[in-house]
């Protein structure tokens, strides 16, 4: 479970505000009501981890749960949850700032022009 717990530990970063911004842009091919039909490749993805921690952490989780160490999923959760928190403050302080900081003026990604990310 520790090895688990620093593996995510050090390979999570909060997904940045362009990149949430580009996800919604991509993916708006897609309608409301298409949404409960459509599978995941019908969507873009985020990636989160590289795909050598991704399957690490796959493995582990799967031996913790088949040896009944259930515990790694409240730290799972707390650290995408704090994550989720920080990558969605990032989306609201990138949407200010584009606004000119105006409470009252909201800008939808629709509204947008993608953006190149700051990975690319």
């Amino acid at each position: 479970s520790h090895e688990f717990s620093e593996l995510l530990k050090k390979h999570s970063k909060p997904v940045s505000a362009i990149e949430i911004i580009n996800s919604i842009s991509a993916n708006d091919s897609v309608s409301g009501d298409e949404v409960s039909r459509a599978s995941s490749d019908d969507f873009t993805s985020i990636t989160h981890f590289p795909e050598d921690v991704l399957n690490n952490l796959i493995l582990i989780s799967e031996w913790l749960c088949n040896n009944d160490k259930g515990e790694y999923m409240n730290v799972y959760a707390s650290i995408r949850g704090n994550l989720m928190k920080k990558s969605l403050e990032q989306l609201r302080d990138h949407q200010r700032n584009c606004s000119g900081g105006s409470q009252g003026r909201h800008v939808s990604p629709n509204q947008t022009r993608k953006f190149a990310s700051p990975a690319a």
